[in-house]
């Protein structure tokens, strides 16, 4: 017993060398002490392996069968994936399932362990898009193209799971069950929910004994250097218990990560948010190496280091513009809207004793926009915690900045607020701390920045955390605050800009909302990085209300309606396109007829460009498109006259063209040219959907499918165009041209004239292969 007690203390830290020398009882009682301090974690690696090498030595073959492990151990080690019960890896896990698990509210209600197990769990509808590379064009922009239409995936199909109940059939969705070494992208706009779906992305795996990391790049230290092992092994320890792990125990489970990349997700949480631009990665740089955190990131999702595990990172949609060609994710999964169903199942726990149908129907009559908000989870929490305080105050909301405003208002009285002087104060403090961070690209603050607020002032509005000094002769730790939510950041951003700023500075700010817009040499728009959508949206909301500077008021409507111009009577790349579904909802803030009319007499003279696509998904079907209701607001509210709208529709059935028939009439003749790109098969189409459209045009109809078109849908069409009731045209012609784009060719063209009986159209059929084409 000698023998082994002395080849083992060099595994022993040295308080614990003196127990085990000084033990009154003799070799025998300090092995079991020895063996004792095994269990229990407090031996250095590499101890079981010595042990085994003496008992052979020692030829003590029964015992070195007794300790060495049992096929059962086997057996747990193999369910545990090859992740060591106390391990780093076990020990993470442990802390990440208790985080990702807890649902918190935008203003920091922790839900208790019980009450987030009754929430249903629904996942926002989600979509794939596959990644084109043309590596001839050295703009970013340029580069992502979409392979093909967005299709459906679920959450299932983002952690591999085995249960093929909500499988989608298509190849995104084969893609990520079946290939596990690839990098995604998440992408979602402000409260589409991307931190929740990553958290429970990341407690999936762990609860499966898969290798899991989450890591909000936000809550990481970018000033001081990092390497591979220690943000994988050290950042979640010190974030989570504030433990410093020691090196020995970080290499061990590094070369256990390097070793099992084909079981490992790692999930970058915030991209947005943190304060380092993406950029090409080091040309010479080791796996060991300590670097800047923007650096490390980059080597990472540039897939030089870790190759073999799954990355996701989530981010807005701004972010993408900030893309280096270096990083060239596999896919981007877009965050859509909760689903109608999943909708109503939230609901039906959060009011359970409520009439649902009357209750929905009720919102949408009384507060149509809030009735929008609620399928975005963000808004949702926040009709949640309006509608429990105050009934009656959802009713009049209207906008998102109303929706935040009234729910800031009862955190700031609630009951570490009993005094309007004290609710003055913390509105002007709050505001100042969250306009100075957000122009300083920040969202982490000090409590010198508090200006006299206790931790108990801002509690529910910001959470405080720990961090070592970033200073290497100081290892003291600070105290830090961050908002609950970046959106309320925003918010208080854009509330103080409008009420405190000087008119220069504030000219200043209104600038920033907008991205810059250049035409490139093809005559086509770009757009510039878009980071302060979000305050953008809140500012528009904001400026409803008269209680600000009429000479603040006329300069934010002057920026605005010059952008507008600017995007809109240009054409518009995929990028641009985008842009312009982004200010459309925008404008959707603005509801007070006073501002309407304002903005609508800037625009007025205006010939409008319109492209763009639009997606929902529908129960387990493939994406179909629809027409967004910001679309038809922005169009009947703001707009005089369209030179040219683009509508691109994929469809699994004709209600799209017959909802866009219906609602065109609310334009009143102002669309000139009117180009609908359909992607569907033609047997769902109702010709007389198509006709319909033909009065509120007031140049040419383009129609363009992307798809076989059958002779004899050509033929339909044709004879319904041929009793097509002329008198009710806006013009004395509209031309009309309809393509069919496939294996074969099919056009028809034509003039239609006012109160006259329409001529049988001009019909054409090519056939590619063998060629030959044929009129009808």
């Amino acid at each position: 017993m000698s023998t082994v007690v002395k080849s083992m203390t060099n595994f022993l830290p040295r308080s614990l060398v003196e127990k085990i020398a000084n033990s009154s009882r003799g070799n025998f009682a300090a092995v079991k002490k020895f063996l004792h301090f095994a269990a229990t974690k407090k031996l250095e690696d590499g101890w079981s392996q010595k042990l085994v090498e003496i008992l052979d030595q020692l030829k003590l073959k029964d015992l070195k069968e007794m300790l060495c492990p049992s096929q059962t151990d086997l057996d747990n080690f193999i369910k545990q994936r090859g992740i060591p019960e106390y391990s780093l890896l076990g020990d993470i896990s442990t802390a990440q399932r208790s985080y990702c698990r807890i649902h918190y509210s935008p203003f920091g209600k922790k839900d208790t362990t019980e009450e987030s197990k009754r929430i249903p769990i629904i996942h926002p509808a989600l979509y794939i898009g596959q990644i084109r590379l043309n590596n001839t064009n050295t703009n970013p922009n340029h580069r992502r193209q979409s392979d093909g239409e967005m299709k459906p995936i679920s959450f299932n199909d983002m952690i591999e799971s085995k249960d093929q109940t909500l499988e989608f059939s298509n190849e995104g969705s084969s893609m990520l069950r079946n290939k596990h070494a690839i990098s995604l992208f998440l992408v979602g706009t402000p409260g589409s929910g991307k931190s929740t779906m990553t958290k429970r992305m990341v407690n999936a795996y762990n609860e499966d004994n898969k290798i899991a990391f989450f890591i909000p790049l936000q809550m990481v230290d970018q000033n001081q250097p990092w390497n591979l092992k220690n943000l994988l092994l050290k950042f979640p320890l010190l974030w989570h218990e504030n433990r410093n792990p020691s090196v020995n125990k970080i290499e061990r489970d590094f070369e256990l990560i390097l070793a099992n990349q084909d079981k490992c997700l790692i999930v970058f949480d915030g991209l947005d948010e943190a304060e380092f631009q993406i950029t090409d990665p080091p040309v010479e740089a080791g796996i060991n190496d300590e670097m800047a955190l923007g650096d490390l990131v980059s080597l990472m999702l540039s897939r030089q280091f870790l190759p073999g595990a799954r990355i996701i990172t989530a981010c807005r949609p701004h972010t993408l513009t900030q893309l280096v060609s270096s990083i060239q994710p596999d896919a981007f999964v877009y965050m859509g809207d909760l689903p109608e169903l999943g909708l109503e199942m939230l609901i039906k726990h959060y009011f359970p004793s409520d009439d649902l149908d009357n209750m929905l129907k009720t919102l949408e009559v009384k507060s149509p926009q809030m009735y929008q908000l609620i399928h975005t989870p963000l808004f949702f929490q926040l009709f949640i915690m309006l509608h429990r305080l105050s009934d009656e105050r959802i009713w009049s909301i209207d906008t998102t900045a109303k929706l935040f405003s009234e729910t800031i208002k009862i955190q700031k009285h609630s009951a570490h607020f009993n005094k309007q002087d004290k609710i003055e104060d913390l509105n002007l403090k709050l505001g100042k701390i969250a306009y100075k961070k957000t122009m300083d690209r920040s969202t982490i603050f000090e409590e010198s920045d508090l200006d006299g607020l206790s931790t108990d002032d801002v509690q529910d509005f910001m959470f405080s955390f720990m961090r070592k000094s970033s200073d290497q002769n100081n290892s003291i730790l600070v105290k830090l605050f961050k908002f609950h939510h970046l959106s309320v950041q925003e918010y208080l951003t854009a509330e103080f800009a409008l009420n405190k700023l000087s008119l220069d500075d504030f000219k200043e700010f209104v600038k920033k909302l907008f991205p810059q817009v250049k035409e490139n040499e093809n005559g086509w728009l770009e757009v510039g990085k878009d980071s302060f959508m979000n305050i953008r949206t809140f500012a528009i909301g904001l400026i409803n209300d008269y209680e600000y500077s009429e000479e603040k008021i006329k300069f934010f409507i002057s920026i605005l309606c010059d952008h507008l111009t600017k995007i809109f009577t240009k054409n518009a790349m995929t990028d641009a396109s985008c842009h312009q579904d982004i200010i459309m909802r925008n404008m959707m803030e603005l509801r007070t007829e006073r501002m309407v009319t304002r903005v609508h007499e800037q625009l007025k003279s205006l010939n409008f460009i319109f492209g763009g696509q639009y997606c929902e998904q529908k129960g387990t079907e493939y994406v179909t498109m629809k027409i967004p209701e910001s679309f038809y607001y922005f169009i009947s509210h703001f707009v005089t006259n369209v030179s040219n709208m683009i509508v691109q529709v994929n469809v699994k059935s004709s209600n799209n063209i017959k909802t866009f028939s219906q609602e065109i009439h609310s334009f009143n003749g102002k669309i000139q040219e009117l180009k609908i790109i359909v992607a569907c098969h033609v047997r769902l189409l109702d010709a007389k959907h198509i006709v319909d459209i033909f009065p509120k045009v007031t140049d040419t109809v383009h129609l363009l499918f992307s798809v076989d078109v059958p002779r004899k849908f050509l033929e339909s069409l044709n004879e319904k165009i041929q009793h097509f009731d002329t008198t009710m045209l806006q013009v004395k012609e509209l031309q009309l041209i309809i393509f069919g784009i496939g294996k074969s060719a099919a056009i028809l063209f034509g003039t239609l004239r006012r109160g006259e009986i329409p001529a049988r159209l001009e019909g054409i059929m090519i056939i590619y292969n063998p060629f030959h084409f044929s009129k009808f």
